[in-house]
This record gives C-alpha cells, structure tokens and sequence, in this order.
C-alpha cells in the first residue's frame, strides 16, 4: 500500500500522523496538566490575599485601639468627665475665667455614645493658649472636638473681651 506512493506523499501523511498525535496526546495529558497548574496558582494567590488580609485585619485592630486611646478614656460616669474638667481648670494659675459651662450633650450612632461638654473660657489670649495646649497634652478624660475664639464687647464696661469656646469629647462603646 505505502509502495505506490511518493516520497513527498509520505511525508504529508507522516506530517498528518504526528498533528493527530500531537492533538490527541495534549487531550489525554497536557491539558489536565496545564489546568492543575493553573487551579495552583490561582489557589496560591487566593492563600496569599486571605492572609494578607489577617494581617491587614490585625493592622485595623491595632489602628482601632490606638485612636480609641487617643478619643479619650471611657468614663464609667460620663458626668465626672465635666467635673474632672472643672477640676483640671482649678488647677491652673493662668489669668482665666470659667465664663459658662452647658449640660452633657449625648449622641448616639450605630457602634458609639459620644458624650460632649462645650465650656466657654474668658481671658487673654496667651493664658488661654496655654490653658488649651495643657488640655490637649495632659488632660485625659476627653479630647478637645472643637475649639472656636470670639471676641465681644461688654457693654456695662466698654472693653473688647476674648472668649474661647472648647468643645470636649469622650465615648463609650456600645
């Protein structure tokens, strides 16, 4: 049967022959291989991303409880808070006066009660610079949210007064 034909002829089936073979050999075997192949790596980036998830969860933890210290501390009472602050200002020798003090001012969202006292100070203005800066680095119960200076004229006097009204924040953890 192969005598009749040329040699040319021969090498086109042969050619034909080692394509079918080729084709059917990558069915059987290479396929599955190379789909494995992929399926690893595609579990391996999957691995890498959960874990690199837990250390980015671990991160957001650490990140949470560093701003929870910095918020200011959980007072059991949320009313001592507005006394330690009376307290904290008793303590200072800087020509300043308490001019008014709100009641607490309670808010609440969906993962915090966020406790505000709002004072307003009276002074001048070095003395009640120096009054926030020792707020802000010593006082512990509260941060300072807010603060605003204004400037009103009294009218029993005449003279210009400097007031400065500091908005004070604590929370607690629903």
């Amino acid at each position: 049967m192969f005598r009749n034909l040329s040699y040319k002829r021969k090498f086109h089936l042969l050619l034909l022959f080692i394509v079918v073979l080729g084709f059917t050999a990558y069915k059987r075997s290479f396929k599955g291989t190379l789909e494995a192949i992929n399926f690893y790596r595609e579990s391996m980036d999957k691995i890498d991303a959960r874990s690199s998830a837990t250390l980015e969860l671990s991160d957001l933890k650490t990140e949470i409880r560093v701003l929870d210290d910095m918020i200011g501390k959980k007072a059991k009472n949320p009313t001592l808070v507005q006394n330690e602050i009376l307290g904290f200002l008793s303590q200072r020798d800087e020509d300043i006066t308490l001019a008014k003090i709100e009641n607490l001012h309670i808010s609440d969202d969906s993962y915090f009660r966020i406790y505000s006292n709002i004072i307003t100070l009276k002074g001048k203005f070095n003395p009640l610079i120096k009054t926030i800066y020792e707020f802000e680095s010593n006082f512990e119960y509260a941060r300072i949210a807010s603060m605003t200076f204004r400037v009103e004229r009294n009218n029993k006097t005449s003279k210009i007064e400097l007031y400065n009204d500091i908005i004070f924040q604590n929370y607690e953890k629903k």
